[in-house]
């Protein structure tokens, strides 16, 4: 007779784990450091230089801030957003909008990124 607990069944018996409630919603982002009014350009000249090595989200949020850029004079985050809703959110290609991407990217790259340091990456300019 085999008498193995479950290692998952023993964890769900114990009183300290069932009054641990784990919520599958994901925390909040640091969305509210970009507001809809700031304008948001290209470093170019880093840019230029790391392009290759950028992940495709960043990539298509380069396109957009320098087509938006060329054809309003400048980009501003609800520009931004809404270009991005359009192509993306809009048709399930990506679940965020454009601002909790680039806080994203913004945070993963004042770390570093694949052999590249934050001041190589310091390729958006938000005012």
């Amino acid at each position: 007779m085999n008498n193995k607990t479950n290692a998952k069944t023993a964890e769900v018996n114990t009183t300290k784990k069932q009054n641990v409630y784990v919520s599958k919603y994901a925390k909040g982002t640091n969305r509210s450091s970009l507001t809809d009014k700031q304008v948001i350009s290209i470093n170019e000249p880093k840019a230029d230089k790391v392009y290759s090595s950028l992940p495709n989200q960043v990539k298509n949020l380069l396109h957009h801030i320098d087509t938006i850029s060329n054809t309003k004079g400048s980009c501003t985050m609800k520009d931004l957003n809404e270009v991005w809703f359009n192509e993306y959110v809009a048709t399930d290609v990506y679940k965020q909008d454009a601002s909790v991407v680039l806080s994203h990217y913004l945070t993963v790259f004042s770390k570093g990124y694949k052999r590249l340091t934050s001041d190589d990456l310091n390729i958006f300019n938000i005012s």
